[in-house]
């Protein structure tokens, strides 16, 4: 299906750090067709690695949390040095709070569209 290769498409860009944007067109009557992927690619600073690393060398415990796709936001850290676990909100929410395994739980959150609110 058409859907299924556009998500397909989005996972493969989001795999490599790039954002999607889908594109469509509408006829006479207002109906929408698909007619494509944008690929957009929104790179960290260029002095961000150096900062986060600057902040870790002086005892700084650096944390990401963003609204990205989960694969942009493990490729980000990836390349800022920041490791690639990734937690959704939900898993953070559900965690404990105290204790060993809450500080060990997580590097980076992924928060998700309908969570930044909260």
């Amino acid at each position: 299906s058409i859907e299924a290769k556009a998500l397909k498409v989005v996972d493969q860009l989001a795999d490599r750090g790039y954002r999607a944007l889908g594109v469509a067109v509408t006829n006479e009557q207002g109906i929408f067709k698909f007619v494509g992927v944008l690929s957009l690619f929104d790179p960290p600073r260029v002095d961000t690695k150096q900062t986060i690393e600057r902040a870790q060398a002086m005892g700084v415990q650096v944390k990401m949390i963003t609204g990205d796709h989960t694969a942009i936001a493990i490729e980000t850290a990836r390349r800022l040095g920041m490791g690639t676990t990734i937690h959704s909100v939900t898993a953070m929410r559900d965690a404990p709070i105290d204790g060993e395994e809450a500080k060990s739980h997580g590097e980076i959150g992924s928060s998700e569209p309908n969570t930044k609110d909260e």
